[in-house]
């Protein structure tokens, strides 16, 4: 999953800041609108045991949506109470693309 040597349209993580943001993310309702985030960097991180690196960890740092947004999709509790809630579906995207 390094960036090293591979094209822009691959999905990669890198650290280094000179690289270009190719991930968003995307919060769905059930309406189908979407709110959809600033290009991120997806990042890197060593899962080590007793010392050794035994993997890397991929992640992206998906924002939550903005407030506009999930007050116009929120639903009232099933009981009728007032707590709410917000039936949203997050989708991890690589240059708008969908990624599994």
């Amino acid at each position: 999953f390094t960036c090293a040597n591979v094209p822009l349209s691959e999905p990669c993580a890198t650290t280094d800041t000179d690289y270009p943001r190719l991930w968003t993310c995307a919060w769905t309702s059930t309406d189908g609108t979407t709110s959809t985030s600033e290009p991120l960097y997806a990042g890197r991180k060593a899962d080590t045991f007793d010392g050794e690196t035994i993997g890397i960890g991929v992640y992206v740092d998906c924002p939550p949506p903005g407030e506009t947004f999930v007050m116009a999709h929120k639903v009232p509790g099933a009981d009728g109470s007032d707590v709410s809630r917000i039936p949203l579906q997050l989708s991890l995207r690589h240059h708008g693309a969908g990624v599994p």
